[in-house]
């Protein structure tokens, strides 16, 4: 059976500290970084030990000592043993990559907290991590060892990377992509690894495309030494170049992706997920979230799309369209579909937080965007965005909801006793 994140904090809430987990999942699934910020909540220090990267028991032990007063051999402690007195979570990562001594001295561990005949402090955590699959060059694990461990199968579903990916900042078009294509998230598990070094998109690659998009727009250039130009004039060098980025690219028409970035793509996320990824770009409308939130949807923006007209949903016509000059926000909702209304809605409930002198503005503004969507998507949209309101996923927006917009509050109460 297959653990979910979810599941997962609940095995890690209620597993004695004496009892030993180990994680079995694909490599870039963030089973790190949900560890270290499970426990950092609860005052516990992960240290995570790359078990595949070392070469000898003494990068886990430490090294050997004489020491002066008994002149008996003694070992030092390592650079990660705790030496104040408080419990740690010794996260064993690569376990099945590990050399077969230094499996041996990780035995004495799980089973006695003891390294070297030095003894963890009490309350100490051990889990370990190790990956399943013909893909990998692993050690075979002693069954003696397997033993001490919990298993469970690791394996975060796609929801919960698009929940993360809102809150640490993802670009909206990676979440907007994978949300429509979530088998692209950790890409295809029939490759061949062993006969070709063929990239294949994983969490963590989407998450470096990530950032290579923000630097792309932060230096100010759409391709390889052409400057963004703000809203070019068709037919232009700057407009021909310009990278389809929303708020920088004109309504007239799609604009081409430079291959250049195309090509930087590739060796990230590999390229069958680039060409996908940047055909949706080209193709679908991603507004931002934090953007409506901030400027309202009076504010101007223009989707990457090829236009649909205002009446799509209604019609279900979602054929192209021609479009002159910037589209406002609110135009473009028009041509979102019902799919990318839901993926909005979804955006906006996880960017919703207490934000200070903000609050006033971004009450506006969510209100301002629930009565386009009533008066112009129809039920459809506010239904979601109300269902948005009434599920536990989003704490944070219904407290910032209640406290900073009680007019909003009581429209979408009113709304759900109509249906």
């Amino acid at each position: 059976m297959k653990v979910t994140s979810e599941q997962l904090f609940f095995i890690l809430e209620n597993t004695p500290a004496s009892q030993n987990i180990m994680l079995v999942g694909k490599h870039g699934i963030g089973k790190s970084r949900i560890l270290e910020d499970f426990y950092s909540k609860k005052g516990l220090k992960v240290v995570t030990l790359f078990l595949g990267q070392m070469s000898d028991p003494g990068d886990l032990i430490g090294l050997p000592d004489k020491n002066a007063e008994t002149g008996k051999t003694d070992f030092l402690l390592p650079y990660w043993f705790p030496t104040d007195g408080k419990p740690v979570v010794l996260f064993l990562d690569e376990l099945n990559r590990a050399r077969p001594e230094l499996l041996q001295t990780v035995m004495d561990l799980t089973l006695n907290r003891k390294l070297a005949g030095k003894t963890l402090p009490e309350g100490s955590r051990i889990i370990s991590a190790v990956n399943g699959g013909n893909e990998y060059q692993l050690t075979d694990l002693d069954p003696a060892l397997v033993s001490r461990f919990n298993i469970y199968d690791f394996a975060p579903t796609v929801e919960e990377w698009l929940d993360w990916g809102r809150t640490a900042g993802i670009d909206e078009r990676i979440l907007a992509f994978i949300d429509n294509s979530g088998e692209m998230l950790d890409g295809d598990e029939n490759a061949d690894f062993a006969e070709n070094l063929e990239r294949v998109p994983d969490r963590r690659s989407w998450e470096r495309l990530s950032e290579v998009l923000k630097t792309f727009e932060e230096n100010g250039f759409s391709g390889v030494g052409t400057p963004v130009v703000e809203n070019p004039v068709a037919g232009t060098p700057a407009a021909e170049n310009n990278f389809n980025i929303p708020n920088k690219a004109t309504a007239s028409e799609n604009k081409k992706i430079p291959e250049e970035l195309k090509i930087l793509a590739t060796g990230i996320v590999g390229d069958k997920a680039a060409s996908l990824f940047f055909h949706f770009v080209e193709t679908h409308a991603v507004l931002s979230a934090k953007k409506i939130l901030e400027e309202g949807i009076g504010g101007t923006e223009t989707p990457a799309v090829s236009g649909r007209p205002a009446s799509a949903e209604k019609t279900g016509n979602t054929g192209n369209a021609e479009r002159t000059g910037n589209a406002s926000i609110s135009e473009s909702l028009l041509c979102c579909s019902a799919s990318e209304i839901t993926f909005l809605n979804t955006s906006l409930f996880a960017n919703l937080r207490d934000s200070g002198e903000k609050n006033a503005v971004y009450s506006k503004h969510l209100e301002e965007y629930f009565d386009f969507l009533k008066k112009e998507r129809g039920m459809e949209a506010v239904s979601h965005f109300c269902s948005l309101m009434s599920s536990s996923s989003y704490p944070k927006a219904l407290v910032f909801i209640s406290r900073n917009c009680p007019s909003l509050y009581q429209k979408v109460m009113d709304t759900i006793s109509e249906m």
